[in-house]
């Protein structure tokens, strides 16, 4: 059969071994592979406080939900509407049942102060006539359109202060103020705090805005008899704001600002009173339009531009001071999930900027630029792109993160809150959120998955290395998260695999080096010439899949990092438990107490998530510790244990079962064998001599006009312990192939024909061929073939095609005889007894659907004569190549051909000595019949097909002198 690994110790952790070990229990390990559901809300463009431990989300249309833990969120009311709607036209602070287009018509607020600091009459404003000035519908119109809200507790005012985009079409939207007792309203409009669209064109032939129409006067400080020439504009978003997506915030010295636009003209930036929550018209914005037209960044009216301009992508700002600096967040893109939208930060000293990105670019844009997507020059720093297969859970790519707001809460923690849509086809959104922390300069880095209640702080990873050094070396999946994706095709980054070695250097997928800063949880590593600063951590495993958000209570150590690049790089390993308790679930112990064993047993399986297994037997030479059986000549009792390791923790599993005795398979499974393959090393030999008494091998090729395709190869595979061929697949026309010499080639008088094999389907390919024998020494099919594919399918044909012959065609039917993902023994014969016949495991399955020519045949009718001839004429044999699709995807073990048609009883019996350790290299003499031995000397002793010495009561085959003989 097959060699045992020579490479074991792969398989063992030897450092492991040196060290005090923690024995788990079963209950241990299955309490890390709880999952759960935390209820999720879809709120779009959720805008997130913290107060007295309550985290309150508003969206646009008025999404609305709470949390206690940003971990399960409780939705109020559908989207919000059945508080939102009590808004007062006049009245208490409560506010009476209204509708929402008659919601914002009278404003509370009666008294400002304006430019010149006087106290003026503040006429009331109906936002919502300002709003939907070009709509035919009014409450449709209003009640699609409430974007984007920011809400925000006022000091002074103690009031919670909610500034909402009211959005009108070109360009003709109004920030407004609205204030509340609670978070959760209901809110009374205060006022306005910025209007657009006062462009002095016609829109839908309705005259746009005037000054009249707006707050102008008030903060310019003077009277107006026509609308500023600097307002009147054909394109009126190449040089001033949407007035949407508002973003409020108090800085460092106490005053309250407020930041908004989207694309258009630019992000720009007010001053509001902290007594009214109003514009603070007192502070004056000096014009530069004069000078420098449409690259102004100060505007009398609109105020601070700060980012953007040009029509360039952005939106969704969100500023909030984070140590030493202020950070701008901004979405480009398009919100879709094939829009682009990538969350982008630059930074400031100063609320009012200049924001600039890690390379000192700055966030504003002179021109028109395509800033996201393939081939743009990229422009801010990112937290995060579009991804897939990240972690244990998901399976849902997750896209479009995007228009985020941050919230900061008692403990000195900093989150990200952003809705999320996903690669399913679907609009839908959630919302999701994830820690932030600063890397070693300065720079925010996300933690790679959602928020579990964690308490690392920023503070903890400067002062702390909670991560012990040891634990850091492994295996991580590796998630670049690199800018430029084809967003229009859905393009998403998977992950990587990577080592961390203990000597500070990076291999796998990546190579590279790395380095925690002693005393800390900093991290740095370099991959590809790109410096990434970055911060370990420990976290729950979280994942979008199909049925939602899915929370494991499995934990992995972590890190993320900003390149030198402005890319992020995330990466992770399960702990030491959560491994275990992975492997363990993936792997079930394979075996129970006092079964019986027959048949080699599947016991080891490639190491992952650095766990690694090993196996003892107390007999180990006739159930081996990788799972191969040999029977001795007595039912034997054998123990066998399992150890699953994983840095200091161990998990270990024993059964005592019960090894069959020895017994003979009936049936004649050697006679005939002319060619064996055991795909156990390079060059690949035919055990057996051929007729000119010399030993052939496999040739590995591929059609040299299929550069892509790849030639096959042998890998190790604990299952049929040793190594096997691996197949590419290769399409249509293409072909990576092991062609052999056709042990038939030129044959007299063969007994028929027998082909044997182990096979793996890996995909669900129909017409590529499994085997295929032709003349043609390049693996394409001529006139006179014979091959067959994983459909089970035969398609025979000699030179005149005079005779032809179909089984199975794909067709006229998809079968599933030969499942993908596991190991079956395929036996086709051919001979005057049943025609053609196949075998799956030892038994037999019938083909009944085929397609013939006459019509009239059937299998059995196969000629097997004409097949045989034709067959003498091939001098090829090849695997994963015949027909003219291809080669399928599929691993191939154990080739052996017969010059005869074994009967279902040999078959049989060739299936049960395939699934033990069966010595097949042993001559082609066939086998004799014998007695009991009665001589004692030691060279005529015989031996089991296994290699050891039999016992004077062994039956079965046994060998002696060379020779095959069948003891009874």
């Amino acid at each position: 059969m097959k060699k045992i690994f020579l490479a074991f110790g792969a398989a063992l952790c030897l450092s492991a071994v040196a060290q005090a070990q923690t024995e788990l229990t079963e209950a241990e390990l299955k309490a890390k592979l709880r999952v759960s559901s935390p209820t999720t809300v879809s709120i779009h463009d959720p805008s997130a406080v913290y107060r007295d431990g309550l985290y309150t989300i508003w969206g646009s249309h008025l999404g609305l939900a709470q949390s206690t833990d940003l971990v399960t969120f409780t939705p109020l009311g559908a989207h919000g509407n059945d508080r939102f709607i009590r808004l007062a036209a006049q009245g208490g602070a409560e506010g009476t049942a209204t509708t929402f287009a008659d919601a914002f018509n009278v404003q509370q607020a009666t008294r400002v102060r304006n430019a010149k600091g006087q106290e003026v009459v503040f006429p009331n404003f109906d936002a919502e006539a300002y709003c939907n000035r070009y709509a035919a519908d009014r409450d449709a119109w209003i009640n699609g359109n409430m974007w984007a809200p920011d809400i925000i507790y006022n000091t002074a005012m103690k009031k919670w202060c909610m500034y909402l985009s009211l959005n009108g079409e070109f360009w003709n939207s109004i920030i407004v103020l609205l204030t509340a007792n609670r978070p959760t309203g209901p809110f009374t409009y205060q006022g306005p705090v910025v209007m657009g669209g006062f462009d002095g064109q016609q829109h839908n032939g309705k005259a746009a805005p005037t000054y009249k129409d707006t707050d102008l006067e008030i903060a310019l400080g003077q009277s107006l008899s026509a609308t500023p020439a600097r307002y009147i504009q054909t394109d009126n978003g190449i040089f001033w704001p949407n007035c949407i997506d508002p973003c409020v915030f108090y800085d460092e010295a106490g005053e309250l600002w407020m930041a908004y636009g989207s694309w258009s003209g630019g992000i720009f930036m007010l001053k509001l009173d902290k007594a009214t929550g109003l514009r603070d018209y007192t502070y004056a914005y000096a014009s530069d339009y004069d000078t420098r037209g449409a690259q102004g960044v100060s505007d009398p009216y609109f105020g601070l531009k700060i980012a953007g301009g040009s029509y360039v992508s952005g939106e969704g700002c969100y500023i909030r001071h984070i140590g030493d600096y202020y950070y701008l967040f901004i979405s480009y893109g398009f919100f879709s999930p094939e829009g682009g939208y990538d969350m982008r930060v630059f930074r400031s000293t100063s609320p009012t900027g200049p924001y600039v990105d890690h390379k000192g670019q700055s966030a504003l844009f002179d021109r028109y630029v395509l800033n996201y997507g393939p081939g743009t020059q990229q422009r801010g720093t990112r937290l995060m792109g579009c991804w897939n297969r990240w972690g244990t859970l998901q399976d849902v790519g997750q896209r479009a993160l995007g228009h985020n707001s941050v919230v900061q809460d008692g403990d000195g923690r900093t989150f990200l809150v952003a809705h999320t849509k996903f690669n399913d086809g679907t609009a839908g959104h959630q919302v999701r959120v994830h820690q932030l922390f600063r890397n070693s300069e300065g720079w925010l880095v996300a933690a790679p998955f959602v928020y579990d209640q964690e308490t690392l702080t920023d503070a903890k990873v400067a002062a702390e290395a909670a991560i012990a050094d040891d634990r850091i070396p492994g295996t991580y999946s590796l998630l670049p998260h690199p800018d430029g994706l084809d967003h229009k095709n859905m393009q998403e980054t998977t992950p990587v695999s990577v080592v961390l070695t203990g000597q500070g250097k990076i291999e796998g997928d990546r190579t590279g080096t790395w380095q925690r800063t002693a005393g800390t949880d900093y991290i740095s590593l370099t991959l590809g010439g790109t410096a990434y600063r970055g911060v370990l951590m420990t976290q729950s495993v979280s994942g979008a899949t199909t049925q939602g958000l899915r929370k494991s209570t499995a934990t992995a150590i972590a890190f993320s990092a900003l390149g030198s690049d402005g890319n992020p790089l995330w990466g992770y390993k399960l702990d030491e438990v959560s491994a275990l308790a992975k492997v363990n679930d993936e792997h079930p112990f394979p075996l129970t107490a006092s079964q019986t064993v027959n048949s080699h047993q599947s016991l080891m399986f490639d190491a992952t998530d650095n766990v690694s297994v090993s196996w003892q037997s107390t007999a180990p030479d006739i159930i081996s510790e990788t799972g191969k059986f040999a029977p001795a000549g007595e039912a034997t009792r054998v123990t066998l244990t399992r150890t699953l390791r994983a840095g200091n923790c161990r998990f270990t599993q024993e059964a005592a079962v019960n090894a069959a005795k020895a017994s003979t398979p009936g049936g004649d499974a050697l006679t005939g064998l002319v060619a064996y393959y055991k795909m156990d090393e390079l060059p690949v030999r035919n055990e057996y001599l051929n007729s000119a008494g010399t030993q052939t091998s496999i040739a590995l090729a591929k059609l040299s006009a299929a550069p892509a395709t790849a030639v096959p190869t042998l890998q190790n595979n604990w299952d049929r312990f040793g190594r096997v061929m691996q197949i590419a697949p290769a399409a249509q026309g293409q072909h990576g192939y092991a062609r052999i010499q056709n042990p038939l080639f030129q044959a007299v008088n063969p007994e028929g024909f027998t082909i044997g094999f182990w096979v793996l389907r890996q995909s669900d390919d129909s017409r590529a061929a499994l085997f295929g024998f032709s003349g043609n020494s390049a693996s394409t099919m001529q006139k006179e073939h014979l091959f067959f594919t994983g459909n089970t399918y035969l398609d025979y044909s000699n030179a005149s095609e005079a005779v032809t012959f179909k089984l199975n065609n794909p067709e006229t039917g998809i079968l599933s005889h030969i499942p993908q993902g596991r190991w079956t023994w395929v036996t086709l014969t051919v001979g005057a007894a049943n025609g053609v016949r196949l075998y799956l495991n030892g038994t037999t399955r019938n083909w009944t659907t085929y397609d013939a020519v006459p019509s009239a045949l059937r299998a059995t009718d196969l000629p097997y004569a004409d097949v045989l001839a034709t067959l003498s004429q091939l001098r090829y044999l090849f695997l994963g190549a015949g027909s003219l699709n291809g080669s399928p995807a599929c691993q191939l073990d154990e080739l052996m051909i017969y010059k005869r048609e074994l009967s279902s009883t040999d078959a049989r019996s060739l299936y049960q000595l395939q699934q033990r350790t069966t010595d097949f290299t042993v001559g082609q003499n066939g086998t004799a019949i014998i007695a009991p031995w009665a001589d004692s000397h030691a060279s005529q002793r015989p031996y089991t097909l296994s290699g050891r010495q039999a016992a004077r009561n062994d039956r079965g085959i046994i060998i002696r002198k060379g020779k095959k003989l069948v003891r009874r």
